[in-house]
């Protein structure tokens, strides 16, 4: 009789080369912003293809640039449920399915992490080459949920159209959260803690009202006061009715809520935040609630209410994730070892090679929460320069990084915050105001020496 695991093995070979082949075939239509696979919940990938994976519960989803001979797909899969999965075991499997009738160019090592509701997670990155020399590029990442294998296992037919496309496979991933899963205990993420305040502003904002008023709250995603504030500034400028240009600067009270009458006219309101930070003085991202575009005044006659709220991460609402500031929170400048004169350039002297930075909170993150270290995978191309992390959440991270060579041997780097000095295994990094500017905050940089 057949075991359990090699039933899920089976499993996952008939839904991969089942998913693989509907690539091109994908219908017209547009993922839903929000949608449901079983129990994962997630948010597609804007503009990409949806195709269901039939009696299977597996979805996949292609880009909108792929065609016949070029193709970037995500696809997500639900192995069936096991007495008790062994998830390395069933990863495993998962990756010589994708792998399977290619030769493997390159193969990271596989990364173990966990999700925002602790369940445990595996990751790795693979390069294979056809017979024909066509390469495929794929990033898989697999959690255990319920006994169950959930997949997200993301392949392109090139390497740019795969650095193209990273960003979509790295929001969906952020999206995902697991319903009526045991231990689930983490709250929502940002983007849905965001929505839903947006939803409750929608439906309370008219009772809110004071007439000839400018009034809001200025909230942490959560609904509570901001911890440690230093300072708010809340601005107000506009015309009245009588046409005189006016200015004002409001006051906000330890509750983040502030309030104020105006003459009537047409006014805009903007808010800034600086918050006391494990010792750093640091500028917040604030975003308002209403769906009022920047730059479009509003009337005060029947009274205006404008809330913020802190955000430490995730996508902009309406931005393009491939552009430099889409998402909240930081980013990480991570620079490469120097040129030299006799090896060249790091990719030169380390061809094939990747750079695994892992970095680790040093304590809560500024809203509170926690979160594990993360080790990220640079190729060592994009590292002959300084190449940009975007979207980590703010807060005191320790970095470290590995260098892995094309052979797969591993070289412990050095690391430091300025270049050319004070390099050791590892560098304390945050964020902070800039030292003539308190509302300005200052991206750190990280230097690596092979």
């Amino acid at each position: 009789m057949m075991n359990p695991q090699s039933r899920a093995e089976r499993w996952f070979a008939g839904a991969l080369v089942v998913l693989l082949a509907a690539a091109c075939g994908a219908d017209d239509s547009s993922p839903k912003a929000d949608s449901t696979l079983e129990f994962i919940q997630y948010k597609a990938p804007a503009g990409w293809k949806v195709t269901e994976g039939g009696e299977r519960p597996a979805r996949i989803f292609a880009a909108p640039d792929s065609n016949a001979t070029q193709q970037a797909i995500i696809i997500m899969v639900l192995a069936p449920a096991q007495g008790e999965l062994n998830l390395a075991t069933a990863f495993e499997a998962a990756v010589k399915e994708v792998t399977s009738g290619g030769k493997v160019l390159e193969s990271s090592e596989v990364t173990s992490s966990k999700t925002r509701q602790g369940f445990e997670a595996l990751s790795r990155t693979v390069v294979t080459q056809s017979e024909g020399g066509q390469q495929v590029h794929a990033r898989m990442v697999a959690a255990k949920v319920q006994n169950r294998l959930a997949g997200i296992y993301y392949l392109a037919t090139s390497k740019d159209l795969y650095d193209q496309h990273m960003a979509e496979m790295t929001g969906l991933l952020q999206s995902i959260s697991f319903a009526d899963a045991p231990a689930a205990a983490a709250p929502a993420n940002g983007e849905q803690l965001l929505a839903r305040a947006r939803e409750q502003y929608a439906k309370e904002v008219a009772g809110r009202r004071k007439p000839h008023t400018i009034s809001g709250d200025i909230l942490g995603l959560d609904g509570k006061p901001i911890a440690n504030v230093l300072s708010y500034r809340v601005s107000v400028w506009g015309t009245t009715i009588a046409a005189e240009r006016t200015r004002y600067g409001l006051e906000v009270d330890k509750n983040g809520h502030y309030e104020q009458q105006v003459p009537d006219g047409l006014y805009q309101v903007t808010a800034t935040c600086v918050v006391e930070h494990s010792g750093h003085r640091l500028p917040v991202d604030l975003v308002w609630l209403d769906d009022r575009k920047v730059g479009v005044d509003q009337a005060s006659a029947s009274g205006i209410v404008r809330d913020f709220r802190m955000v430490i991460s995730g996508l902009r609402p309406g931005e393009d994730p491939k552009g430099e500031r889409a998402f909240f929170g930081g980013i990480l400048a991570v620079n490469g070892p120097a040129y030299t004169l006799t090896g060249g350039s790091f990719s030169t002297r380390h061809p094939g090679a990747k750079v695994l930075l892992t970095i680790t909170p040093q304590g809560p993150l500024l809203d509170g929460s926690r979160m594990d270290a993360v080790t990220i995978d640079i190729d060592s191309a994009d590292l002959n320069y300084s190449s940009n992390r975007r979207n980590i959440p703010f807060g005191v991270y320790k970095a470290s990084a590995m260098l892995v060579s094309k052979d797969g041997s591993k070289t412990p780097m050095q690391i430091s915050r300025s270049p050319g000095v004070g390099y050791a295994e590892s560098a304390e990094f945050f964020w902070e105001s800039a030292r003539d500017d308190p509302e300005h905050r200052v991206d750190p940089a990280i230097y690596l020496k092979d």
